[in-house]
């Protein structure tokens, strides 16, 4: 987190449980995590997470439901006000990220530091 920190503008940490009254996080990756976080948001707002299962669920192609759901959620995420990109990190070589930055609009890292653009925003 400290070099992700270094690394990008701000870090938005969304999460289903954020709006619960009187939650604390009990996970210790999300404790050691939240000193970096500059905005802890509710998840939920979006879409509730049992819509989303039940969405993959039922689709006929489970694996371009979950795109549809992240380009629809990060869309989403750069409609909000100071927003101005967003930092993707997967475990899977195969996981579309070049295919969700392109339908989003986002450049390439070349692309975007030959144009001078800031540093992205992440969404963890």
């Amino acid at each position: 987190m400290r070099r992700l920190r270094g690394q990008v503008g701000r870090i938005i940490w969304c999460d289903p449980h954020a709006a619960a009254a009187g939650y604390q996080p009990q996970v210790q990756g999300l404790c050691v995590a939240l000193p970096y976080v500059d905005d802890y948001l509710d998840f939920s707002s979006v879409r509730s997470l049992s819509e989303l299962v039940s969405r993959v669920e039922s689709a006929v192609d489970a694996e371009t439901e979950c795109f549809e759901i992240a380009y629809e959620l990060a869309h989403h995420a750069m409609t909000q006000p100071g927003v101005a990109g967003l930092h993707f990190i997967s475990f899977r070589k195969d996981a579309g990220i070049a295919k969700l930055c392109g339908r989003l609009g986002i450049g390439t890292k070349q692309e975007r530091e030959t144009h001078g653009h800031s540093p992205s925003v992440a969404v963890g």
